[in-house]
């Protein structure tokens, strides 16, 4: 008799910004997934209206403020999610150079 198991990886959720989350005016955030397990699927919830399904997507955050980013992944049978709550900045630079 011959037996055979079938085994289906788990899907662990896990991300980063790939930059910083501080800006002038709006604010340009690289989102980058570092989620285990292979997903091949993955919806994103940016906490200010706007979702992705894109694995590694960039989104504009028009104020700062926190935001509660969540990552849902999913492979086969499996899925996983990860909600971070982040806080977006703005940085306001003085132009020191300015002749008076």
């Amino acid at each position: 008799m011959l037996a055979s198991k079938s085994t289906t990886s788990q899907v662990v959720s896990d991300f980063t910004t790939t930059n910083s989350n501080t800006g002038c005016g709006s604010l340009v955030v690289e989102f980058e997934d570092l989620s285990t397990g292979n997903p091949n699927s993955w919806l994103w919830d940016f906490g200010n209206g706007i979702t992705s399904t894109q694995q590694n997507p960039v989104v504009v955050y028009a104020n700062e403020g926190f935001y509660s980013v969540s990552l849902s992944i999913s492979y086969a049978v499996t899925s996983d999610v990860m909600e971070n709550r982040v806080y977006m900045y703005n940085v306001y630079v003085t132009d020191y150079n300015e002749k008076v």
